[in-house]
């Protein structure tokens, strides 16, 4: 899937002539990222830290500095 993203993103440059034209279509790209919640960056950003935040609470359970009664 990514490959296949990949692929259509770099035919679309090669197909643009001039260097403005090239840098609209990495510019659109880059906010289509932005734009689309469930599968753009923001919403893997988020599931990252959240499993970074419980990883951590994790981690110092098992070292013994934080203890739930």
């Amino acid at each position: 899937m990514i490959g296949l993203s990949i692929y259509r993103f770099v035919k679309e440059i090669k197909e643009k002539d001039s260097k403005k034209d090239k840098w609209t279509v990495v510019a659109q790209n880059i906010l289509g990222l932005f734009c689309d919640l469930l599968h753009g960056a923001p919403f893997y950003f988020l599931i990252g830290a959240l499993f970074f935040v419980v990883g951590l609470l994790f981690l110092s359970m098992g070292m013994g500095w934080v203890e739930i009664d």
